[in-house]
């Protein structure tokens, strides 16, 4: 079956089961699951791919460069960066971003949902945090029928600004 482009298959799992004098291959269905995590290094620029001299990798998670020109420039907000979600199925939808800041400022995230029929975009509130601890912040909104998920996050100036694991729901 095709679902959003991709081939969905049933999930099992093979149990190999000891028995005195021999051994029996069992076949067992798999819960479906039902959240992914993706590094948030997955994204990409938002603002074009003439600033990915402004972000950094760093064990997976985004980190700004705050590099000359790249803070500020062209928007207020930038450097941006954004993370494709794929999704499952359409309907509410909980994000979790891991961010951290400078202990002043911080990056702030937001997810998006896209209506491809409308061409309109929804999004949840925006999160942030200042502190330099990473923390989970929780983002929610709804997905319409054959409509995509994305996270982007901005105000990435220094190597202290991180965007972690994203996680969401299916």
């Amino acid at each position: 079956m095709r679902k959003n482009g991709t081939e969905k298959q049933a999930a099992w799992v093979i149990l190999v089961v000891g028995l005195v004098g021999g051994c029996v291959l069992v076949l067992a269905p798999v819960a479906k699951a039902t959240t992914r995590t993706l590094a948030a290094f997955a994204g990409n620029p938002l603002d074009g791919s003439s600033l990915a001299s402004c972000f950094a990798e760093s064990s997976g998670a985004v980190t700004g460069t705050g590099t000359t020109g790249c803070v500020g420039t062209p928007f207020s907000s930038s450097p941006r960066w954004e993370i494709n979600l794929p999704i499952d199925t359409q309907g509410a939808k909980n994000v979790r971003a891991s961010i951290r800041g400078d202990g002043t400022t911080g990056p702030n995230c937001t997810a998006y949902a896209a209506d491809v029929t409308s061409g309109s975009f929804t999004s949840s509130s925006s999160v942030t945090n200042a502190t330099t601890s990473l923390v989970q912040k929780l983002m929610t909104l709804t997905v319409p029928a054959g409509g995509y998920l994305f996270v982007a996050c901005d105000t990435l100036a220094s190597s202290s600004h991180r965007v972690g694991m994203i996680g969401y729901d299916l």
